[in-house]
Formats: C-alpha cells, sequence, structure tokens
C-alpha cells in the first residue's frame, strides 16, 4: 500500500469474524474517519476460572475461616 495509508489491524466490534484477525490488516487514509475500526482489547496470559474452582476456593475459605474462629463443622 501507498506510505500515506494507516494499517490498521484487529477489526472491530461490529465487523466480521474474518476481519477480527491481526493477521488481517485494513488500510486506510488518515483523512478517513476509522469509526468503529479503533479500539483496544484487554489480554491476559491467566484464563478466567471456572465456576467450579470458585465455588471450591469458597468453601476452603468457610472451612479455614470456620476453623480459626473454633467451629465446629
Amino acid at each position: 500500500m501507498s506510505g500515506s495509508n494507516r494499517e490498521l489491524r484487529g477489526g472491530g466490534f461490529d465487523n466480521e469474524a474474518n476481519s477480527l484477525a491481526a493477521s488481517n490488516p485494513i488500510y486506510v487514509l488518515p483523512s478517513d474517519g476509522v469509526g468503529a475500526f479503533i479500539g483496544f482489547r484487554v489480554a491476559s496470559l491467566v484464563p478466567e476460572p471456572g465456576t467450579g474452582l470458585l465455588v471450591m476456593v469458597g468453601v476452603l475459605g468457610l472451612a479455614v475461616t470456620r476453623r480459626r474462629a473454633g467451629v465446629s463443622a
């Protein structure tokens, strides 16, 4: 593409699925409005915990709290 074009990667919330891949850039002129193409994503290397894990941590937390308070289960 020409040196005056800008490359956008990742698409926006209302784009089709094939536009969301970072490997599929969109080229626009700086004078063109980019509208829904601009935004940001929050990424993490740690996956969200599942419901089972959250319940298990809650039950263990209650058990520890009860044991420290001297209440028998």
